[in-house]
């Protein structure tokens, strides 16, 4: 099982869900919920904001590491 399948089971706030994808030798398509690039709300973020958001990326990844262990 590729990484990207296990996003089907993961259900976690902090981690993209997963909505559908396809894979053969050559490609790999992932669609997941929409989402907006950091880079383009990063100069409108305060902080805090930015200190909540990085707390949300450590709370998945102590996630991922204690249920998963890829």
């Amino acid at each position: 099982m590729f990484w990207f399948q296990y996003l089907k089971i993961l259900k976690h706030p902090a981690i993209l869900k997963h909505l559908w994808s396809y894979d053969n030798s050559e490609e790999l398509c992932m669609v997941t919920e929409p989402v907006r690039p950091l880079e383009s709300v990063m100069q409108t973020l305060d902080t805090v904001e930015i200190i909540a958001g990085l707390y949300n990326v450590v709370e998945a990844l102590v996630f991922l590491h204690e249920r998963v262990c890829f």
